[in-house]
């Protein structure tokens, strides 16, 4: 995942719905009250996002008329301009809704009865205020989901680990699934989002398809992500910094500086001011990762670097690479249950179910017998640490709704994705195939700590902490509000940060919220087992588990609907022949494979998860065990 992907996101932290909402209160301020708003039925989302998606496509065959034909200095200047919307919305009929901001329930009838008003305000004006931000094409989506996910830093370690064969395999998989998910994503944004319902964020989807409960669960678990993410900047850029001092400053006052400065940083309420810096740093990103090639085709690893993380076997020596998984001792994340469980340890487990019949003297003859079949499983699960930094790197989906909810026609998503998807693709295995030809073993993640050269050590070191302090203050940024507006303030009533009270709580909650994330990554100084577990425990359910549970859902509930019900636009209401279990079992039979392989899709990514958490769970412990010089809130560096 990217380290400045977020910056292009251009929220502003601050909560912006501080006034009571009413009918008097301007159309932008009701149309947000109205993304959160439980008295909306899904087959209403459903009912509005056909009417926005015939708009869209008038509009956007007006804007290709318009624009007329491309030529390469059209391209440039529309690559800088500020985008255009379209100046009139179609003109559509007043409607007039009732509701008192309530759950509604359903009557004997199944029938949602209406319950809100709108003041009067006409589909024009729904329209002009939904689609102000709406000028985004698709080209400009690949640029945004090429910088929120493209990060090969980790893929020649993850390669380490798994050897030539499982890693191509591994990268393919979770790339091919990556993209079905962002596929996923698009097909329910298309499907629920309209002017009058506009999404904004990936909390919304499950809003809207199991409720409010999903909402916060989904904005928790962002919020801790995003922390996780804070903390992992701060190791990366701690370790460079000890790096670029030769070790001359104790490692966990090099954590400090770093948390010092994006305090400071930190302070910036809006992102706005971001966009230009984010850019900046994706070529600076660029531009590491040529230097990175070029040092590493040229000069030996840095055998200091991996001893001092990794251990005395993986001191000075000839640099293997394999094409399967690497055996016992040359996998720098681990030998089997990543090095943390031996064949002994093993055995005991195994033979555990015989320890009440008292047959001890069966364990000697069983340990051997298992012996070929517990080698066959530990090289198998040996290479779950560089699974975490396969599912970490193509962390992003988090954002793609925000992306799509500024598209001018978001129809032509698939477009950006699947171009995005396939260029990150060969990044990612070009890369990671090329530096670990050339350092085996040594591979060191993050790439530019195991140069060996100091001056180009030292560049790339520097470099890297320009853009991980802009991308820190992203994430911190973006973070805090998550954790503040929509969990503190929506739960605990907190006041919003936009009053004179809350913008003293901003000054203080920044600080605070580095310290904290200062306290993890000092706490656990292991970059590549600190990442794997962020990457199992949060980013593999942003990309892999939510958007399959979420289609699971979204599917049944539309495949329910039949000729037979309608929308009453007027009153607001949907007419349902069933409800309940019996309306989830018939929309389930409709499309029974495609849910069905949903379902097992969502089960394999829970699964691949807890596999994630316990070899990084496990390789954390190994790490403390001796296997690396660094200690938690101590000196020694890890690089």
């Amino acid at each position: 995942m990217n380290n400045a992907g977020l910056a292009l996101e251009g929220n502003d932290p601050r909560d912006p719905t501080d006034a009571a909402f009413g009918d008097n209160e301007p159309v932008e301020k009701q149309l947000a009250q109205n993304i959160h708003d439980r008295s909306v039925s899904f087959e209403e989302y459903i009912y509005y996002a056909t009417i926005t998606r015939a708009d869209e496509k008038i509009a956007n065959e007006r804007f290709v008329a318009a624009a007329g034909p491309k030529s390469f200095k059209s391209v440039i200047k529309n690559r800088f301009s500020k985008g255009h919307k379209e100046p009139t919305a179609l003109d559509s009929p007043t409607t007039d809704n009732n509701s008192n901001g309530e759950k509604t329930a359903y009557d004997e009838n199944g029938v949602i009865p209406a319950r809100r008003n709108l003041g009067g305000i006409t589909d024009s004006e729904w329209k002009n205020a939904s689609r102000a931000i709406r000028t985004v094409g698709w080209s400009s989506v690949f640029y945004l989901i090429t910088t929120d996910i493209l990060g090969p830093f980790s893929v020649p370690w993850a390669f380490a680990q798994m050897g030539y064969g499982p890693g191509v395999a591994l990268y393919t998989v979770f790339g091919g699934f990556a993209m079905y998910s962002g596929f996923q994503l698009w097909k329910v944004f298309m499907a629920l989002d309209s002017d009058r319902y506009p999404m904004k964020s990936y909390a919304d989807c499950f809003f809207r398809v199991y409720g409010r409960w999903a909402r916060h669960g989904v904005n928790i678990l962002q919020a801790i992500q995003l922390l996780f993410t804070v903390s992992i900047l701060i190791l990366s850029n701690g370790q460079a910094i000890s790096q670029v001092s030769k070790a001359s400053i104790c490692f966990i006052v090099c954590l400090v500086i770093f948390m010092a400065a994006g305090m400071v940083v930190g302070q910036i309420r809006t992102l706005q001011r971001f966009g230009w810096l984010a850019n900046f740093a994706v070529w600076i990103n660029l531009l590491i990762l040529f230097i990175a090639m070029g040092v590493a085709a040229n000069s030996p690893p840095n055998y200091a670097t991996a001893e001092a993380s990794f251990g005395p076997n993986f001191g000075p020596g000839p640099v293997h690479t394999y094409a399967g998984t690497p055996p016992d001792g040359m996998a720098s994340g681990g030998s089997g249950f990543v090095g943390v469980i031996n064949l002994i340890s093993l055995s005991r487990t195994l033979s555990s179910p015989f320890h009440w019949l008292g047959e001890w003297d069966m364990l000697p003859a069983l340990s051997r017998a298992l012996l070929p079949a517990k080698r066959h499983l530990a090289n198998l699960l040996q290479s779950l640490n560089g699974l975490n930094q396969a599912v970490y790197s193509y962390g992003g989906a988090m954002l793609f709704i925000s992306f799509l909810a500024e598209m001018r026609h978001p129809w032509d998503f698939w477009k950006g994705i699947l171009c995005a998807d396939i260029f990150i693709y060969v990044v990612y295995l070009f890369f990671g195939v090329f530096v670990y030809s050339y350092q085996g073993q040594y591979a060191f993640n993050p790439v530019m700590q195991g140069l060996s050269p100091y001056n180009w050590q030292t560049a790339t070191n520097i470099m890297n902490i320009v853009t991980g302090l802009i991308a820190a203050c992203l994430y911190g940024n973006i973070g805090i509000k998550v954790a503040y507006v929509e969990v503190f303030q929506e739960l605990l009533h907190a006041p919003p940060l936009t009053t004179k009270t809350g913008k003293f709580l901003w000054v203080a909650l920044v600080p605070a919220y580095w310290a904290l994330a200062w306290v993890v990554c000092a706490a656990i100084p292991q970059f590549s087992y600190i990442s794997g577990l962020v990457g199992a425990v949060c980013i593999l359910q942003f990309t892999y588990t939510f958007p399959a549970i979420l289609a699971f859902g979204f599917q049944i509930q539309k495949d329910a609907m039949v000729p037979e019900e309608s929308f009453d636009r007027a009153t607001r209401t949907y007419n349902r022949i069933d409800t309940g279990v019996k309306r989830w079992v018939r929309g389930f039979k409709v499309k029974w494979h495609l849910n069905t392989f949903n379902f097992f899709y969502f089960l394999g990514a829970l699964c691949t998860a807890a596999l994630g958490i316990y070899s990084s769970c496990l390789g954390l412990i190994s790490a403390f065990n001796g296997a690396s010089v660094a200690t938690s809130f101590g000196c020694a560096t890890p690089v």
